[in-house]
């Protein structure tokens, strides 16, 4: 992910409103190395995910760690 534009939105007064005004979380989402984070979730959760699964797992925590300044992966997502 490109780090650059993460930092730029955690300085920004974001909120659920304005998370894609000027397109930003998109490009953040597109920034995002697929294989990588798909690699990611599939170790921490134990299971196999298809490739959807796992985009919609990266974008919700993306989106969580943007509104919420944090990032707590065990009891977001959960070990189903």
């Amino acid at each position: 992910m490109d780090e650059v534009l993460l930092r730029e939105m955690k300085l920004l007064p974001i909120n659920e409103e304005n998370l894609d005004e000027y397109v930003r979380f998109n490009r953040l989402r597109n920034s995002v190395d697929k294989e990588r984070a798909r690699a990611f979730l599939q170790n921490a959760m134990g299971q196999t995910l298809t490739p959807l699964e796992a985009k919609l797992k990266t974008n919700q925590s993306l989106r969580d760690f943007i509104l919420n300044d944090h990032f707590d992966f065990d009891t977001r997502v959960g070990r189903e």
